[in-house]
């Protein structure tokens, strides 16, 4: 320190200003980097701690059961995926899943119908029915479990093996023909995800995507990533489109940017300005709604 003071005495007053206010920055400097490095330090070990914490947490959190799958329901499955058609898995489809799902709710609907009113001097106990209609009751209950999860399966099934069969669009139908339950419990949006991207990939035609898109809104299904993905590609398939231009060759010119979109480009072309609109308003109300839906998980893990 006494050298120092010797060494700025030897400059000229001016030199000597200069350095005195270089130490005095040093010091704040060294101050400073003092602090740093102890928030730091402060910062890392609360990282540590909450690690820790999360760590005992979920060793004491009971793990979630796994989903036991049925024999019943691995049987159908095993015949679902030893179709060697398209027409043969739709069979298996139909006398396996619609079919069984139709026998219980007929079965239901008659228990329903066959139970005393109430103030019925024929009434008897709640027990003695429940014990006379135990089995047919475990048998419907079972195809209500397992029926999503079939047709999901079958859905898969069709896109990934017989990918240019058109047997996949009967699936939508048949659900809706047999009720509400039916739809309720058969109905998700992976299975429209499913649906969609066949329908892309055969047709490529923008307004029936459209339409799947406006029924699972209406349904109260909830898009997700593959969804958007789906409308993503539509929305760039129609936005290569050129309806302000009559000639064919200029529309069809704009798919090169996006190699193999040719038959895409050519099948929207129909749908013009309004086909366009509706791909941007599709696009920014599934991008609208994922946010919605993140911000959401946000709020319950924080909040």
């Amino acid at each position: 320190m006494k050298q120092q003071e010797e060494e700025r005495a030897a400059f000229p007053p001016v030199l000597e200003g200069l350095a005195r206010e270089a130490e005095e920055r040093l010091k704040y400097m060294e101050y400073i980097n003092q602090l740093h490095a102890a928030a730091y330090q402060e910062a890392l070990q609360a990282e540590r701690q909450q690690q820790q914490q999360q760590q005992q947490q979920k060793l004491q959190e009971p793990e979630a059961p796994k989903k036991v799958e049925s024999p019943e329901f691995q049987r159908i499955s095993r015949c679902i995926m030893e179709a060697t058609t398209a027409p043969q898995l739709l069979q298996v489809l139909q006398e396996e899943v619609f079919e069984r799902f139709q026998d219980a709710e007929k079965s239901k609907n008659a228990l329903l119908a066959a139970a005393p009113q109430d103030g019925s001097a024929k009434a008897k106990p709640p027990q003695t029915r429940a014990q006379r209609n135990k089995q047919d009751t475990s048998n419907q209950s079972q195809i209500h479990q397992i029926y999503h999860d079939l047709l999901l399966l079958a859905a898969h099934r069709f896109r990934r093996t017989f990918h240019t069969s058109p047997l996949i669009f009967t699936m939508l139908p048949a659900i809706k023909a047999l009720g509400m339950e039916s739809y309720a419990l058969g109905s998700s949006t992976e299975l429209y995800n499913e649906i969609m991207a066949a329908t892309w990939a055969q047709w490529g035609e923008c307004g029936r995507i459209f339409h799947m898109l406006t029924e699972m809104e209406e349904s109260g299904l909830k898009f997700n990533g593959d969804t958007h993905r789906i409308v993503k590609d539509v929305h760039r398939c129609t936005a290569e489109t050129d309806d302000d231009n009559d000639d064919d060759n200029d529309g069809l010119a704009a798919a090169v940017v996006a190699p193999g979109s040719v038959f895409m480009v050519a099948m929207n072309r129909g749908y013009g300005r309004q086909g366009k609109e509706s791909a941007a308003y599709w696009l920014n109300h599934v991008e609208r709604q994922l946010e919605e839906n993140e911000l959401t998980k946000a709020r319950k893990l924080f909040f």
